[in-house]
């Protein structure tokens, strides 16, 4: 999935439950913070040499949103409580859209690392000069799939369009 559908599918859900509760830039925050930056990880990885094939690390996959996001989210539950569940969407989000795209994912690392490909989605890129810039220094190997599935498009018109009904 790309980092587009994942802040605008975040911040609609983050914005739908918790408008009242917290600030359009909170909301952004959260969205950008645990659901966009979790892929930090990727880029860590290509600068560590893992192999294209398959940088994801465990923080991508639901012990990551166990073991890492929810201690995460009780401590800024501790600042404002409207933080816990609001990071604790925003990471389950970004791994339940992973699981519906077509790519490898390992369901119990760091445990088992076996990779399963996963979802019905396909990727797609709109920019391609957004994709040239994840493939130098994003992904590294990423290339549009071209097999069977649903295209992306059918996911980020309709988050756009209501992110942009939230927003104005």
């Amino acid at each position: 999935m790309n980092l587009i559908n994942h802040f605008f599918i975040a911040f609609n859900i983050l914005f739908i439950l918790f408008n009242k509760s917290a600030s359009v830039s909170e909301i952004v925050f959260f969205s950008l913070m645990f659901s966009v930056l979790i892929d930090f990880d990727q880029i860590i990885g290509k600068y560590l040499g893992k192999p294209e094939y398959h940088r994801r690390t465990w923080l991508e996959e639901p012990l990551g949103l166990v073991f890492f996001g929810i201690p995460i989210s009780l401590v800024l539950g501790t600042i404002k409580t409207v933080y816990l569940p609001m990071t604790v969407i925003s990471y389950a989000t970004h791994i339940i859209l992973d699981y519906l795209f077509i790519h490898e994912v390992s369901p119990f690392a760091p445990f088992y690392n076996k990779c399963v490909k996963v979802g019905f989605f396909k990727s797609m890129f709109l920019f391609p000069p957004f994709k040239e810039f994840l493939n130098k220094y994003y992904y590294g190997h990423l290339k549009e799939y071209k097999g069977k599935g649903i295209s992306e498009i059918f996911i980020l018109i309709p988050s756009l369009i209501l992110f942009l009904i939230f927003v104005l």
